[in-house]
């Protein structure tokens, strides 16, 4: 008989421990539930075999299609992403689902004229975080992600088309992605963990192109690089919907939990459960 993970249990009971009385999670035990947290416990417990009720997302405020953040009562147009990810996963299909869908299929980062300083191109709408904002690179792999797991609207076709013209046009010299732009003023800019890890997952079906394959050496190179639990999780699962195992990773994510317990950071917390209890699965929820 297998051995449980000590790790894994030790994850899921700092997730029980925290969860509050709407049946969400905060960024940090004692605080308000918010969306990002609690979505990244659904998708970890739902991974672990764990039914979890009452479903917090059922109860959580809501307008025009979108989830509101409990504290502010604004719209995190990434983090709704990411919820529509979990609906997916937890195989929902309500009119509340419909909604969301909707709402990301509207939703725009500005265009912006070109200028001679950023060679990107402006035309180019992907997601902002906020309404009335620029297009950011997580947020637009996010909003992908979750349009092609849901699969139900035709209109959701052209913008998940868009999306991945922004990313591939972002890709920075090296491969991988900053948070926004590859280049600045004349500058290359350097890649970051957690943009390129999200942006290849909403690139798994572009494998083939020259800027996914420069990218995934990137991150496969320096998956190492960056000691966080948000980077070393999100690098393990990116690698996994690529099928490139990565065990190294797995100790890392193990060796940072037991030195820093994520300094309580629940949304980490998750992830990295996440990140453990789902690899047997291929990471299911973001192969796209």
């Amino acid at each position: 008989m297998t051995k449980p993970d000590p790790t894994s249990a030790s994850l899921r009971a700092a997730l029980a421990a925290s969860r509050n009385p709407d049946g969400g999670w905060p960024y940090y035990a004692g605080k308000t539930s918010r969306l990002e947290p609690t979505s990244w416990a659904l998708l970890a417990l739902h991974a672990a075999g764990e039914r979890v009720t009452p479903d917090p997302l059922a109860e959580w405020p809501r307008r025009d299609g979108w989830f509101l953040d409990r504290s502010s009562g604004a719209v995190n147009v990434g983090f709704n992403a990411l919820a529509a990810i979990v609906l997916a996963a937890l195989a929902r299909n309500t009119p509340a689902v419909h909604a969301l869908t909707a709402a990301l299929v509207s939703a725009r980062g500005m265009k912006l004229p070109q200028s001679p300083g950023f060679v990107q191109n402006n035309a180019l709408q992907g997601w902002p975080w906020i309404d009335g904002t620029f297009s950011w690179v997580e947020p637009t792999a996010l909003a992908v992600i979750a349009l092609k797991r849901l699969r139900s609207m035709s209109e959701a076709q052209a913008r998940v088309a868009e999306g991945q013209r922004l990313l591939l046009d972002r890709v920075c010299r090296v491969g991988g992605w900053n948070y926004g732009n590859a280049n600045a003023l004349g500058s290359q800019l350097e890649p970051q963990t957690p943009p390129t890890a999200l942006a290849l997952m909403a690139l798994r079906d572009h494998a083939d192109t020259d800027a996914v394959r420069r990218s995934r050496q990137y991150l496969s190179t320096h998956r190492l690089d960056e000691w966080s639990g948000l980077a070393l999780g999100l690098t393990r699962v990116a690698l996994g919907v690529f099928d490139e195992p990565a065990p190294e990773l797995a100790d890392a994510i193990d060796q940072e939990w037991r030195r820093s317990a994520f300094l309580g950071n629940l949304h980490v917390t998750a992830l990295a459960l996440y990140a453990e209890a789902a690899a047997a699965g291929g990471y299911e929820a973001f192969r796209v």
